[in-house]
């Protein structure tokens, strides 16, 4: 135990909570040369690196398939980009208990979890919230393959400023409802480049509710809506947003009816 604590001060894990947690894991699994040699927990396979906040807290664990968060004190973190990126084996886990209102960004938050089937963020807080995708951590959702459907209708965007990637690669999806998004200060729903796009390979998205969208901020929109499904149905609410989207599906040679709720 003595040589196992050591190891986790000389890696600069100074929270008491996390020295225990890590020590148990490696008593448990008889595993302790493996932090020494390879600087890896024993339980995920995760660097053993303290974060100055959640982001990428557990990015990388792609072991995990099981994960009680409901002890994490998320009262004064800022910032949760990339905080579950690449948890392929998670399902789904518990966040009711999460208190996101001093949250900031959430760029690739969930990003690459291909195997995640439900997410339920009716208790997240988003008032402070300026970002949902990022060119240095992705989009918020960006490869959650396996999700069916996303309720973001407690989501208060009236800050974002940065969507890019949001909900890219969501194969599983064939329905968003964002009637409840408020983009009045939104700039970038997209990029130049592969995989920047806001809906880019959502295969089966057929229908999209931004009735409250406003567009008229956003300066870089490139592969918005890149290898979307044909004949798309999304809701706007009046003529120049109607506009504005149709030249996005244009841009990437795709059609759709547009309607004007």
């Amino acid at each position: 135990k003595e040589e196992v604590y050591n190891k986790l001060l000389e890696l600069n894990i100074t929270d008491k909570n996390k020295r225990k947690q890590h020590i148990k894991y490696a008593q448990q699994t008889k595993k302790q040369k493996d932090i020494n040699s390879t600087n890896k927990c024993p339980k995920c396979r995760g660097e053993l690196v303290e974060r100055t906040s959640m982001s990428r807290m557990f990015g990388g664990c792609t072991n995990l398939t099981i994960l009680d968060i409901s002890q994490l004190i998320t009262t004064n973190v800022s910032q949760m980009y990339g905080m579950f990126q690449g948890c392929r084996g998670l399902t789904s886990f518990d966040l009711s208990t999460f208190d996101t209102s001093k949250v900031t960004t959430m760029a690739g938050m969930f990003s690459g979890c291909i195997s995640l089937t439900f997410l339920d963020l009716s208790m997240f807080i988003t008032t402070s919230l300026t970002e949902t995708g990022s060119w240095w951590s992705g989009g918020m959702f960006s490869g959650c393959t396996s999700l069916t459907n996303i309720d973001l209708s407690s989501f208060n965007t009236s800050k974002v400023t940065d969507m890019r990637e949001m909900f890219k690669g969501c194969g599983g999806l064939t329905s968003l409802d964002l009637s409840t998004f408020v983009t009045n200060v939104l700039t970038i729903t997209g990029g130049t480049t592969t995989g920047t796009g806001m809906f880019e390979d959502c295969t089966n998205l057929i229908n999209i509710d931004l009735r409250n969208a406003n567009f008229t901020t956003v300066t870089t929109y490139g592969r918005m809506f890149f290898n979307i499904t044909n004949g798309i149905t999304i809701i706007v609410k009046d003529a120049t947003t109607q506009t504005w989207i149709n030249a996005r599906l244009t841009d990437v040679g795709k059609t759709g009816t547009v309607t004007i709720y």
